[in-house]
């Protein structure tokens, strides 16, 4: 890749300069300005490639090389001029204004789902930045005053590492909890300020000065082409590509209470000696406060995960109970839709097709067929309303008198059929009742006149066999020919197989 290798290649030529001895009027006052005009250069690309938040998450990104960039041209322009720059001056001031832009981009940058744990990430940061910031004053820092000859400037030189460190634990802390994996932008960003607190730690120590060339500037020209590939890969690969993936990481459980513990110690062991420092208790203090508000968005983020959890259950509670309901519904039209497909319409009763089904399922014994006396002539006296009354006055008045045992269709227009089980009665004595009662009991019709029917009815025994249709099929025909003798010996009679009951 063009950015790492020609980044490599400047590294090994400003590294051979200052080997040999280059000046650094050539090397800190021009050369060195490449790294920052690199990561500024491909900033516009990357802006207008990414969108929404993300956009303006990369837009602090590209503040930081911005201000950055500007404070190396201070330091060039000192460099240049032949003096040496003030500390602290205005490149100080670019530098932390970067600083603080980095920052701003942490929670832009946090994938969607993260949005609270961003705040989490930061407050690690923030422990860890105070944990080891309050360690390094008082053991090094202090006791060296690491080149610097007030509280403001020493401060100052420590807050440079400590903001590296801070960056990179929030940005890890985050983005490796959200996917359990640095996404390819963030990992060169990462590994960017990790090569600028390489090159602070140096320099807070006094090894080199901001505007002479050293070995530090190594470091941070890495960090440099660092984070002008951050911006090359967030072009190419939008941090929205991550997915909702693990869970909180160990690292994100363990690091704050890792982080304290050390400060911590350090104030129970001069507790013991008896020469506590205000500094380490203060700074200590200051680092549980940010563990302590950790916490408490901790406890923030799980109640809404709770409620969210709660609402989630009362959605899909209500959802299996709306579904059952819909079931029920379903069931109750297909049970319809069946009768409908089982039954006749106007009488309720078996049609054709499902009682010759249920016949030939059931242990029939015998098949009685019945048929309404005179009944196109009731319709052409009386119509069709009147006939269809008598049908279903007919219909229910058999589907009482057969009994149980029995199971009743309506066959087509005035004829009716019955099969017994051996559960019923005596067939011959049942039939012969329903053809006499139907006779003697008159039909009164809506307009409150009686009419009078009566039926005629065939009666034939089931025979044994394999094939229930075809036993049954064969018993229909008898039963059949044995209402049709009926018919044609005066009617209002049953004939059982051969013989002629008449009804009184």
């Amino acid at each position: 890749m063009l950015i790492v290798g020609g980044g490599a290649v400047f590294l090994a030529v400003y590294g051979a300069l200052l080997a040999a001895g280059a000046p650094g009027l050539v090397l800190r006052g021009l050369l060195f300005n490449i790294g920052p005009i690199t990561a500024m250069a491909l900033a516009p690309h990357t802006l207008r490639r990414a969108r929404g938040r993300q956009r303006w998450g990369w837009a602090t990104v590209a503040g930081l090389a911005v201000c950055w960039f500007i404070a190396e041209a201070i330091y060039s322009v000192y460099e240049l001029c032949g003096a040496e720059a003030p500390f602290p001056g205005a490149a100080d001031l670019f530098y932390y204004l970067g600083y603080f832009s980095l920052i701003a981009s942490v929670p832009l940058l946090s994938p969607p789902h993260r949005r609270l744990s961003d705040r989490r990430a930061m407050l690690d940061g923030a422990t860890v930045v105070m944990a080891v910031g309050v360690l390094a004053w008082q053991f090094v820092v202090e006791p060296t005053g690491a080149g610097a000859e007030t509280f403001f400037q020493s401060a100052l030189l420590l807050g440079y590492p400590l903001l590296d460190l801070g960056l990179i634990v929030s940005l890890v802390v985050l983005f490796y909890g959200a996917s359990g994996a640095l996404p390819r932008p963030v990992a060169a960003l990462v590994v960017a300020i990790a090569f600028t607190v390489a090159g602070d730690i140096p320099y807070l120590m006094g090894v080199g000065a901001g505007s002479t060339a050293s070995w530090p500037d190594l470091l941070w020209l890495a960090g440099y082409f660092a984070l002008a590939l951050a911006l090359y890969w967030a072009a190419r690969d939008p941090l929205e590509a991550i997915t909702r993936g693990r869970s909180e990481s160990t690292l994100e459980l363990v690091l704050p209470y890792v982080a304290v513990t050390p400060p911590g110690v350090a104030m129970l062991y001069e507790a013991f000696t008896g020469r506590v420092e205000s500094d380490l208790v203060t700074g200590t203090a200051i680092a549980v406060m940010f563990l302590m508000t950790r916490q408490w968005l901790t406890i923030v983020e799980n109640r809404q995960l709770n409620r969210a959890f709660e609402a989630e259950i009362e959605v899909r509670e209500q959802l299996l109970i709306e579904l059952e309901r819909r079931n029920e519904a379903l069931e109750e039209l297909r049970r319809e839709a069946q009768f409908r497909a089982d039954h006749d319409s106007l009488t309720g009763l078996l049609n054709r097709r499902a009682w010759f089904a249920l016949a030939a399922d059931a242990d029939a014994t015998s098949v009685a067929i019945f048929d309404i006396d005179f009944f196109k002539r009731i319709n052409d006296t009386y119509g069709h309303p009147v006939g269809d009354h008598v049908l279903k006055e007919v219909a229910w008045r058999l589907g009482g008198l057969l009994g149980p045992g029995s199971a009743l269709g309506r066959l087509g227009g005035e004829e009716f059929a019955a099969f017994f089980t051996g559960e019923a009665g005596d067939p011959v004595m049942q039939c012969h009742s329903a053809v006499e009662t139907i006779a003697t009991v008159p039909v009164v019709l809506p307009g409150g006149e009686e009419l009078a029917i009566s039926v005629s009815a065939g009666l034939a025994p089931v025979g044994d066999g394999a094939d229930r249709d075809e036993v049954l099929a064969a018993a229909y025909e008898v039963a059949d020919g044995a209402l049709y003798e009926a018919k044609q010996g005066g009617r209002r009679r049953l004939v059982w197989r051969a013989g002629v009951v008449k009804a009184a």
